[in-house]
């Protein structure tokens, strides 16, 4: 019976140490299993830096892409208002062309611009008599007083304000030149200029 309960006991000390065994390598090939998942995101994590790295790379490159833009849309901006302004005055500046050119066939003692009676003795003074004269340079010129006023009768009907120069003598050829003195003209805004011929 000793014999027996002796045998009974190795065969449960075998069957112990084979189930010791089994866990053993079960719980080894669950070890690795866990470092190779462990390894596996670690991996999957530096793959997933690297991405993120590229992402905010390339995020950056889109902010600055998106502020060029923007700068280059306020550019286009700016550009379209200033063609509308340009147009603008190019229709403003036609509108005063017609008017004056109507105003030219039917008024006397009508001459144009200033600027067209002026011509400098020599070239080289041209820009001199710019600077000198620009504040004239824009004015209407006319003969007289009544001229004056009935220019700027006719220029307030068509909404056009412009001023006139009242000069005593024109001189019928233009390619005379000009010197003149100007004086106030009694509290009008009108200018007033001595020609010698």
């Amino acid at each position: 019976m000793s014999i027996m309960m002796k045998s009974s006991k190795r065969e449960d000390l075998v069957r112990k140490i084979n189930d010791l065994e089994h866990k053993m390598k079960a719980a080894n090939e669950n070890q690795k299993s866990e470092t190779q998942l462990i390894q596996d995101s670690k991996n999957e994590l530096k793959e997933t830096q690297v991405k993120s790295q590229y992402l905010e790379k390339k995020l950056t490159q889109l902010n600055v892409d998106i502020e060029q833009e923007e700068r280059q849309a306020i550019l286009l901006k700016g550009e379209i208002v200033s063609l509308e302004e340009d147009k603008e005055l190019k229709r403003e500046e036609r509108r005063i062309k017609e008017a004056l050119e109507d105003l030219r066939k039917h008024q006397k003692g009508y001459h144009g611009f200033f600027y067209e009676l002026v011509h400098p003795i020599q070239s080289k003074y041209e820009i001199a008599i710019k600077v000198a004269l620009q504040g004239a340079l824009k004015l209407l010129v006319v003969d007289s007083v009544d001229v004056a006023q009935k220019v700027d009768e006719y220029l307030t009907e068509k909404g056009l304000y412009l001023d006139c120069l009242i000069l005593e003598k024109v001189p019928t050829n233009t390619n005379n030149n000009i010197h003149s003195k100007r004086k106030k003209l009694e509290g009008r805004g009108h200018m007033i200029a001595d020609v010698v011929d």
